[in-house]
């Protein structure tokens, strides 16, 4: 779900009525969603969206943000999903923030040979003071769907000369 794709936007807001049903109702008894849930989920997104936009066809990412400090990007995704990203609270007026989802992804690939190459991405940083230049420096990495190299062998951490302990 991109986050210029307008019908997306109807979905991650009923996918989200259905996960605080879920979590409400854990561990249902037959493992099943009633009817009227998957109507009430739809309709509450309907509802939303007329409220705050007066339209169902609103861009994913005017409403989904990630923001962290005062850097504020426009969100892709919901739920249960690759770099999930379904758990929002309230923003600003008819917008939701992610505050909680996928946020240390890694990757290895392999070839023949073995271990050829490791990227990961933290979206939330590697720190959580606001004042470290790491406390945002791979948000917009992470909403652009890209990663960074990860370099683990000493020689090569010492020839990029930057040694960085995680705070």
């Amino acid at each position: 779900m991109k986050t210029d794709n307008k019908q997306a936007t109807v979905f991650a807001l009923a996918i989200m009525h259905i996960f605080d049903y879920l979590s409400a109702n854990y561990a249902l008894y037959n493992n099943t969603i009633p009817e009227i849930e998957i109507f009430n989920a739809f309709n509450n997104a309907q509802k939303f969206l007329m409220k705050n936009y007066n339209t169902l066809e609103v861009e994913l990412g005017r409403v989904q943000k990630i923001t962290r400090g005062n850097v504020e990007f426009s969100m892709y995704g919901c739920a249960n999903t690759l770099a999930s990203s379904g758990f929002y609270v309230p923003h600003k007026k008819g917008q939701l923030k992610c505050v909680l989802g996928d946020t240390f992804i890694f990757f290895a690939q392999y070839g023949k040979d073995g271990l050829e190459e490791l990227k990961a991405i933290n979206v939330f940083g590697n720190s959580n003071k606001p004042s470290s230049k790491h406390y945002t420096d791979q948000l917009e990495m992470f909403v652009n769907m890209e990663l960074r190299s990860v370099v683990l062998e000493n020689d090569a951490i010492k020839k990029q000369g930057i040694m960085y302990y995680p705070q």
